[in-house]
Formats: C-alpha cells, sequence, structure tokens
C-alpha cells in the first residue's frame, strides 16, 4: 500500500483512513489470537484435570462415606443439570 501513496496511486487521506482500518484489524485478530490461545491452554488444563480424576475414580470413590454419595446424589437428582441432561 505504501508503494500506491509513494507512486501518488492513492491520496494521503484515503491511505492514513485505510492504514487506520488495518491497524484495527490487526489488533482485533491479535485479541481473538489471544482469547484463542487462553482458551486452548484452558481445554488442554481441564482435559488432564478429568482424566486425572477418572484414573483416581476408585480411589476417590472408596474414600467417600455412604452418607456423603446421598448427599452428592440428591444434589446431583435436585439440580438443574439433571434436568439437562436427562
Amino acid at each position: 500500500m505504501e508503494d500506491l501513496l509513494l507512486d501518488q496511486s492513492i491520496a494521503k487521506d484515503d491511505y492514513d483512513k485505510k492504514l487506520k482500518e488495518l491497524k484495527e484489524n490487526q489488533y482485533d485478530i491479535n485479541l481473538q489470537i489471544e482469547d484463542h490461545t487462553k482458551a486452548d491452554e484452558n481445554y488442554y488444563k481441564t482435559a488432564s484435570d478429568v482424566l486425572d480424576i477418572a484414573k483416581r475414580a476408585k480411589q476417590i470413590f472408596e474414600k467417600i462415606t455412604f452418607k456423603r454419595i446421598i448427599t452428592i446424589a440428591i444434589y446431583y437428582l435436585s439440580s438443574e443439570l439433571f434436568f439437562v441432561v436427562f
């Protein structure tokens, strides 16, 4: 685009306006990249945590008291999540 300005094929005002527009787009794209990078990192951390818990599920379950199991079941059955899933 600079070559158009140097060749005087484009007016300075048009060049400045287009440059501003492109810089704003570049800024927006960089923000999106940052958001996607964070989401990607969070996804892998969450997946790792889920796999870790799944590997230890038997140990975790064996340590939970019957009263705690009933409490969790009641909570789950009374939550909106249950109605969304089923």
